[in-house]
């Protein structure tokens, strides 16, 4: 069984996140890592848009609210 492993990529952030091997769910409407990627590019990935999760959650919570 394979499956997906999402980050919290800001709409800022997209092309940086693209560039760097990120793709998008249409059907979830989020980012994630490919399995293709080699595990240094998929760290590379974690380390920098994990730092994004407090900002995606307010931002997320706040577009429910509205």
């Amino acid at each position: 069984m394979s499956y997906r492993e999402y980050i919290p990529v800001l709409y800022e952030d997209k092309e940086d996140a693209k560039k760097m091997g990120a793709q998008w769910d249409r059907f979830k409407r989020k980012w994630y890592i490919p399995n293709e990627l080699d595990e240094e590019d998929k760290e590379l990935l974690r380390n920098k848009y994990n730092d994004n999760f407090d900002d995606y959650i307010k931002i997320y919570i706040f577009e429910i609210y509205l």
